[in-house]
């Protein structure tokens, strides 16, 4: 993967920013942003040395078999509350697009195909901007996910040096995000509970008040996820209170 192939793909005028790695392509976004750099600002790196999604956790990111980028947006209004749920729709699109692989939707922001986790995503809000960060993992490493295997699996089976797949993957998720986002972003809940696949499903949900086993039984205008609880209670989850397990 390079930057001359990546934005021989881009449809949208973005600023790309390429590394062949960083610890964090938010971080680095984050950077950049502080600086003035502006919206559409786009930073891509062949693998990360401290990836991480929500609530602290860490993201693998090996070189050769994944996508890593950052956006930097400046959303008005209440744009700037949809971006995560927005972010997983038309990533889900662009892995469509290139690969032809259907993945489905993990409340609020990861992407699964086959029960496995094949993309996180995490917005970090910072003042008047939003850093958007997309991880997806296209190819199953050489030598596997690790202690990671029975959550995480690749979109495809292991390949070596398919540097053009990967540019290809790394645009195409930023032209199908910015098609949505540019102008204002449009209604998109029917589409986003379409890829939803955890209703009616039991999860585990952790929180500062513990753990419990609901049922996820709707989702709301808003996308905040309703849960069922063993004794027949509903109640609606916010989604940087908890996390989940399937």
């Amino acid at each position: 993967m390079n930057a001359e192939t990546i934005e021989k793909n881009l449809n949208y005028p973005c600023r790309l920013v390429y590394f062949d790695s960083v610890p964090s392509t938010n971080d680095t976004a984050k950077e950049l942003a502080a600086s003035g750099a502006p919206e559409g600002t786009l930073v891509v790196a062949a693998s990360q040395t401290s990836g991480r999604g929500r609530m602290g956790k860490s993201f693998f990111s090996p070189g050769g078999t994944g996508v890593y980028l950052s956006l930097v947006l400046r959303p008005r209004g209440e744009d700037a509350l949809k971006i995560t749920t927005l972010a997983a729709v038309t990533t889900s699109e662009a892995i469509e697009k290139v690969t032809g692989k259907v993945t489905g939707i993990k409340w609020v922001n990861d992407l699964f195909l086959d029960g496995k986790k094949v993309c996180g995503i995490l917005a970090e809000a910072v003042r008047d901007y939003v850093v958007l960060g997309i991880g997806i993992d296209l190819f199953e490493p050489e030598d596997g996910f690790g202690e990671l295997s029975d959550i995480a699996g690749g979109i495809l089976p292991y390949l070596t040096a398919d540097d053009e797949r990967l540019a290809r993957r790394g645009a195409e998720t930023a032209n199908c995000f910015f098609k949505r986002y540019s102008g204002g972003i449009t209604d998109f809940y029917e589409e986003y509970r379409k890829k939803l696949f955890i209703m009616g499903k039991e999860l585990t949900v952790t929180s500062s008040d513990g753990t419990e086993t609901v049922t996820a039984a709707d989702l709301d205008r808003d996308f905040r996820l309703i849960v069922r609880g063993k004794d027949g209670s509903e109640r609606t989850l916010f989604s940087g209170e908890v996390s989940l397990k399937l």
